[in-house]
């Protein structure tokens, strides 16, 4: 997430913040650049930040073709706890083993964008189970499957 911060945000700082207990992890990471709902919105053309996130929450979406893949924020978002994104005046939360994210819409926040993760320090979860859960039967380490996005009360797909 900072690596994407560095090369997508256009932004001038960077801040992080962890926070480890007994129970768990906390970070988060914040900058003060032009958003990635606003950057991913310009970048394909799209309606509102709303669609962005769609299109970001399916996976193998970079504006950096280049530099990523496309699929660090979906992994990244499947292996912890709980992870959201609040950038603009547009949420994005996932919860681990929930099967669909949320979508929430508030005043606009601030400029640049605030990703936060949560993950137990006693998890079984590992790298490779997750990106087994994603990848195609065949072995290859690319994904397929998409998850489901809830917008109050509507799904997409």
């Amino acid at each position: 997430m900072f690596n994407n911060a560095i090369d997508h945000s256009g932004g001038a700082t960077i801040h992080v913040h962890i926070l480890r207990t007994a129970v768990d992890t906390e970070m988060s990471i914040a900058d003060d650049g032009v958003g990635i709902f606003k950057k991913i919105q310009e970048a394909l053309g799209l309606l509102d930040e709303r669609h962005a996130i769609l299109e970001l929450s399916k996976g193998k979406l970079t504006t950096d073709p280049d530099k990523h893949t496309g699929e660090g924020i979906f992994f990244a978002s499947r292996m912890v706890d709980s992870f959201d994104i609040l950038s603009g005046g547009v949420f994005l939360s996932h919860t681990f083993g929930k099967e669909e994210d949320w979508i929430m819409e508030r005043e606009r926040f601030k400029n640049g964008t605030t990703v936060y993760l949560k993950l137990s320090n006693h998890t079984s979860r590992t790298l490779k189970k997750i990106y087994d859960q994603y990848a195609p039967e065949s072995g290859d380490y690319g994904f397929n499957k998409t998850v489901r996005a809830r917008e109050a009360g509507t799904i997409w797909e």
